[in-house]
C-alpha cells in the first residue's frame, strides 16, 4: 500500500466529486495528475471511498478525527472566534447525518423579530394612544410576538399597571381575613374594606332597610312558584 499524502488524498476527493461520482475516473485523473506509470498503483476504490468519507465527517481527507481534536485544531487557526465544544459536537453529528449545509433551513410559524429602537417607541405610542390596548392587539398590529410585546413593556418601557378597576377582593371576618397581619397589608396597599354585617358577609348594609317593608307587603301571601314571588316583590 503506497504512504498517499493528504495533497494527494484532497486530490482524488476533489476529483470523485468533480466526475460524478466515480472512482475509475478519479483514478485516471489522479493517475494523470501525479505522473503514475499506468502499470503502477493508484489509490483504490476503497483508498478513495474512504478519503471521501473522512472529508464528509471531519473536513478533512486523513484519518478520521474525534469531535475533540477538531476543536483543538480549529483553536489553533480561529482562536477566540472558534465554535464551542458543544456545537463543534453538533456540526459533527449533523455532518454524519447527510447535513453538508451551514445555512439556515425554513421554518414554519412566525419569523423571529428583534426588540430595536423604533418598534420599542412604535409599542409605547400605541399604548399611551389606548391604555386598555391588549397584548395581543400590538402584537398583530405591529407583526411581534407575544413575548417580544410583554418583554417591551414590562422591561424596557417598564410600564405597569396603576389599579385593576372593576376588580373586587371577597374579604369576610373568617380569621385569616382579620388577623392583624391580614390588616395591616390591607392598610399598606391602601384597599378600600366596605364594612359588612359581622357574621351575614353575604348582605350590604344598604339591604337593611328592606327586611321590614319587605316583611309587612309579604305577609300573609302564598306562593306556587318563584316567579310568583319575583312578581310580588317587583309590585
Amino acid at each position: 500500500m503506497e504512504p498517499w499524502t493528504g495533497a494527494q488524498g484532497a486530490f482524488a476527493v476533489k476529483a470523485f466529486y468533480k466526475n460524478g461520482d466515480s472512482f475509475v475516473i478519479a483514478q485516471r485523473e489522479f493517475q494523470r495528475e501525479f505522473g503514475i506509470h499506468r502499470n503502477c498503483a493508484v489509490p483504490s476504490a476503497h483508498a478513495i471511498k474512504a478519503w471521501v468519507q473522512n472529508f464528509e465527517a471531519t473536513g478533512s481527507t486523513l484519518k478520521k478525527k474525534g469531535s475533540r481534536r477538531i476543536l483543538h485544531k480549529d483553536l489553533h487557526f480561529y482562536g477566540d472566534a472558534c465554535l464551542s465544544q458543544q456545537q463543534v459536537y453538533k456540526w459533527s453529528r449533523k455532518y454524519k447525518n447527510g447535513v453538508t449545509s451551514v445555512a439556515d433551513t425554513p421554518h414554519p410559524g412566525q419569523a423571529h423579530k428583534v426588540v430595536t429602537p423604533e418598534s420599542t417607541a412604535a409599542v409605547e405610542v400605541l399604548v399611551m394612544d389606548n391604555r386598555r390596548v391588549l397584548v395581543d392587539e400590538i402584537a398583530e398590529i405591529l407583526n411581534m410576538s407575544h413575548r417580544s410585546v410583554h418583554h417591551v413593556i414590562r422591561d424596557v418601557l417598564q410600564f405597569h399597571k396603576v389599579s385593576a378597576r372593576g376588580v373586587l377582593l371577597q374579604h369576610d371576618n373568617a380569621r385569616p381575613h382579620a388577623a392583624r397581619a391580614t390588616v395591616a397589608t390591607i392598610q399598606d396597599l391602601h384597599f378600600e374594606c366596605l364594612p359588612h354585617p359581622p357574621y351575614s358577609p353575604d348582605l350590604a348594609p344598604s339591604d337593611y332597610h328592606m327586611f321590614r317593608p319587605l316583611n309587612k307587603a309579604m305577609g300573609g301571601k302564598k306562593f306556587r312558584s318563584d316567579e310568583e314571588v319575583q312578581q310580588a316583590v317587583h309590585e
